[in-house]
């Protein structure tokens, strides 16, 4: 079988190896700091996070600092928002 191919497998067991033999493939060779909690991971090749739980934190502490100046320069006009400026 050729690299780059799909691979045509006997049944789900070995397509579930199959992909975990791959996944393991895909790590980045040394560990990382999680951009959020600091905490040192193993990550997968563009990982920035060690889990789900801190890249969602991530995103709502982005949103909550974007949505303080965001208030600032909107107001609401009946149905529809428009900027003051």
């Amino acid at each position: 079988m050729a690299d780059g191919w799909p691979a045509r497998l006997c049944s789900d067991e070995c397509a579930r190896a199959h992909r975990n033999r791959k996944a393991r493939e895909r790590r980045a060779p040394d560990p990382r700091d999680c951009k959020h909690c600091g905490e040192t991971f193993q990550p997968n090749l563009d990982a920035r996070y060690c889990s789900g739980g801190c890249r969602v934190a991530a995103h709502r502490a982005r949103r909550q600092d974007g949505a303080e100046g965001a208030a600032r320069s909107r107001k609401p006009l009946g149905n529809r928002w428009e900027s003051q400026g």
